[in-house]
């Protein structure tokens, strides 16, 4: 499998449980403000599962997070790589930017899952020109075709994260939903309309925005939103979803009203 990085040890992928964290090459998205993009890129290997575990220091972690890129582009070495860690007793996470919800209930019915994570990306009728889905659906399309195009993909990726969390409520497992909250291209409207729409997920977090990483010169020019600002569309968050937290870039968290 294609393999950009490994962490040891983490305190902050698998929240309240030290983890170690392997990041899969190859993703169906190009979101400007990504943090992992040039390191898929530069630093991709090929290994396969027991490579990567067995040259993991796993003195004191207790989980293997899967992310990426996005890890269900390659699903057999995901599974490979879940069914070592179930087999050394270590709790078991992913994260996925939602586009392929079969994959993920193929995990959950094999019970090589105990916590899910949904990139939320932005306003759903943003979604497709912010995430540059599958370059080649924007490429060379005149405005009619791009409107078609775009309705298409808000209504799929909507329905592919409804589905998610359904299929993790129904195995009982924890289901988290999370949007990076850039102000110059998230509204509050948008992230009203994500609240709702994940509601029944047993988490919504709205995380910080790490401009000096992003992958994207455009995006490193955006400004990340002052606490005060956090606070204000996390408390308007809570309108909408029973459990909403704030993530800070050091992945503390902020405490809400």
């Amino acid at each position: 499998m294609r393999i950009s990085a490994i962490v040891d040890l983490s305190s902050l992928d698998y929240p309240k449980v030290p983890s170690s964290v392997v990041f899969f090459s190859d993703c169906n998205m190009k979101c400007g403000y990504c943090q992992n993009y040039d390191t898929m890129q530069e630093r991709m290997q090929e290994m396969t599962a027991e490579q990567i575990f067995n040259g993991m220091d796993r003195l004191f972690s207790e989980a293997v997070v899967i992310s990426g890129g996005e890890p269900t582009l390659q699903l057999d070495g995901v599974k490979e790589l879940l069914n070592i860690a179930r087999e050394n007793n270590l709790k078991t996470k992913l994260d996925t930017n939602g586009t392929n919800p079969n994959a993920v209930k193929e995990l959950l019915d094999e019970n090589l899952l105990d916590y899910v994570a949904v990139d939320v990306k932005c306003g759903f009728g943003k979604y497709l020109k912010f995430t540059n889905y599958e370059n080649e659906l924007l490429t060379n399309k005149s405005e009619e075709e791009f409107k078609k195009a775009n309705d298409k993909f808000k209504e799929q990726i909507k329905e592919n994260i409804l589905k998610i969390i359904k299929y993790c409520n129904d195995a009982g497992i924890y289901i988290e939903c999370r949007t990076t909250y850039i102000p110059q291209e998230i509204s509050e409207d948008d992230i009203k309309d994500i609240a709702k729409t994940v509601k029944d997920a047993d988490l919504y977090a709205i995380q910080q925005y790490d401009n000096e990483h992003a992958c994207s010169e455009e995006y490193k020019k955006m400004k990340p939103a002052t606490d005060d600002e956090l606070l204000k569309i996390g408390n308007m968050a809570k309108k909408y979803h029973k459990n909403v937290v704030i993530r800070g870039l050091a992945g503390e968290i902020v405490d809400l009203e």
